[in-house]
């Protein structure tokens, strides 16, 4: 660090000043809450002012944000940016507030306050504690009251407050010749009422006819008798309350003494320590409560995330489920057609001779009116027709379960006949097409109340299988 810089941070430590724009709060100390002086960045990676920081460990030497453990000579530098982004931070001057409009980087504030024309300062005459603003204390000390002036008569300094009663009194002035004393320069005896005359010493008389403040000579006298004696005795009375103050003080210290040395200034002591410690916890409790905030937002908007792709997903997969069911239910609807077209399709033959006809459903005799014939059914238009519904899992499965049942109470089923006949019209049967290489090969018999018990039976138990 420079001598500039250092004598920079020393203006901005002791001084007052506002920040033309609202800092940013990454740039703010946790302690002061002011924009960093001399940063530091802890282990931990905190940042401080050098001296605040230093401050609270001699109180604890634990982090106030996280209360890690701290030592000092493991702090390091911030980084040369952040440094820069504070320095360039514009500020208005100390002397706003005397009317200074100057504004400046926080960084130069060493060029312009020494020569602000807006700083209070006294003046520099002795015995005058007047102060005044730095562009007017030229023409203050011109027209002082204490300024020393020399006599051109005997060339002995003065005071120009007294500058009346030293012409009164100079011998060298009362042997001048009246020329020299008429050019003496002066002002009216009665200045300090109010009075702003001031000219030659000549014209001395001819002002004191016409000034105002002459008429009232005597009541400004008494006036200022007056307020002399009310000076001297509240002067007085003053003196003594000084004494008695002093006296008191005394006392005052030598209770604070004994007060420092007893057991009741260390546990203040230990108070202070403790509440130091307090305001540390605080810090650190409002670090985490932002860090949390934080938390808790990131972990909200991840849930909302995963809520809205888990709510598209199950539309999706219900959108499968319910296409899934339309499909399995067209199939069944598809398939009940089929097997009711079948059963549906008996027919009978009337003629001379023999007439066989085959039907899934069944086998149907019947005699003509000239033989007695067994007559079987022949195959209905419709069952010519073949219905292949789309291949799913449970369309095939109850497919198989009824073609299954069909043959085995078709081979076990026997049926007689009284035709002579009977092994003609075995060989004279019809066989029905091929259902997924399943082939039905009827035999030539009655219905009976089993068989279409055990096909209702099976066509149930499908149901059931297909609402699952």
């Amino acid at each position: 660090m420079d001598e500039h810089e250092l004598n920079n941070n020393i203006l901005l430590k002791s001084l007052n000043f506002e920040y033309v724009k609202p800092v940013n709060a990454n740039l703010l100390c946790p302690i002061c809450r002011l924009p960093l002086l001399n940063p530091v960045v802890t282990p931990c990676g905190h940042t401080f002012c050098k001296e605040c920081i230093l401050e609270s460990l001699k109180v604890s030497d634990k982090c106030p944000c996280d209360r890690k453990e701290l030592k000092e000579n493991e702090f390091n530098k911030v980084d040369r940016l952040i440094h820069n982004i504070l320095n360039e931070l514009e500020i208005c001057c100390p002397n706003k507030i005397n009317g200074c409009p100057a504004r400046c980087q926080r960084q130069f504030l060493y060029q312009h306050y020494p020569e602000c024309e807006y700083e209070l300062v006294e003046c520099l005459h002795n015995d005058c504690s007047k102060i005044v603003l730095k562009k007017d204390l030229k023409d203050h000390m011109d027209a002082c009251d204490y300024k020393e002036i020399e006599c051109e008569f005997c060339h002995k300094n003065y005071l120009q407050k007294d500058k009346m009663d030293h012409i009164s009194n100079c011998k060298e002035f009362a042997a001048a010749s009246p020329s020299e004393k008429g050019e003496v320069i002066i002002s009216c005896k009665y200045k300090d009422y109010g009075c702003p005359w001031e000219d030659k010493l000549e014209n001395l008389r001819e002002h004191e006819k016409e000034c105002l403040y002459h008429q009232f000579k005597g009541f400004f006298e008494n006036i200022y008798l007056k307020n002399q004696k009310q000076l001297e005795t509240e002067n007085s009375e003053l003196k003594k309350k000084v004494y008695q103050l002093t006296d008191e003080i005394s006392l005052l210290k030598a209770e604070l003494d004994k007060y420092k040395s007893s057991e009741v200034a260390s546990q203040q002591q230990a108070i202070h320590e403790s509440m130091m410690e307090l305001k540390n916890d605080v810090i650190g409790l409002k670090y985490d409560m932002q860090s949390t905030y934080l938390n808790l937002n990131e972990l909200e908007m991840r849930y909302m995330r995963t809520a809205m792709e888990e709510k598209v997903r199950m539309e999706e997969e219900l959108e499968s489920l319910r296409n899934s069911f339309q499909s399995i239910q067209f199939q069944f609807l598809s398939f009940m057609k089929f097997i009711k077209e079948n059963n549906n399709g008996v027919g009978v033959g009337v003629g001379v001779g023999v007439g066989v006809g085959v039907g899934v459903g069944g086998v149907g005799v019947g005699n003509s009116s000239n033989h007695t014939n067994q007559i079987t059914s022949s195959h209905d238009e419709k069952s010519k027709k073949t219905f292949i519904p789309p291949p799913t899992y449970n369309s095939s499965k109850l497919i198989q379960s009824v073609s299954s049942s069909y043959n085995a109470s078709n081979n076990n089923t026997k049926t007689t006949s009284n035709h002579p006949n009977n092994s003609n019209t075995k060989d004279a049967l019809v066989k029905t097409s091929d259902f997924y290489n399943f082939n039905f090969n009827p035999r030539s018999r009655q219905r009976s109340h089993s068989d279409t018990d055990g096909s209702s039976k099976m066509i149930r138990k499908e149901r059931r299988f297909s609402k699952i």
